[in-house]
């Protein structure tokens, strides 16, 4: 079974960054985000994984 009960996709077209950070914060531990953005280069989706799984871990969500 997932643990997760909201899965966010981090598609800056259909959410900006700061918005995902604030839901990521609210959801808490049963919020997930998975990193994907066809529109970034692999350098910018890592840096962007890196911020929210700093998020991420602060709430004890998760990161895929």
């Amino acid at each position: 079974m997932f643990p997760f009960r909201v899965l966010q996709i981090s598609e800056r077209s259909v959410l900006s960054e700061d918005e995902l950070l604030a839901r990521v914060r609210r959801g808490g531990p049963q919020f997930a985000v998975l990193v994907r953005d066809p529109e970034l280069s692999a350098r910018a989706q890592l840096e962007q994984g890196r911020r929210l799984r700093q998020a991420t871990q602060r709430v004890g969500g998760g990161l895929l």
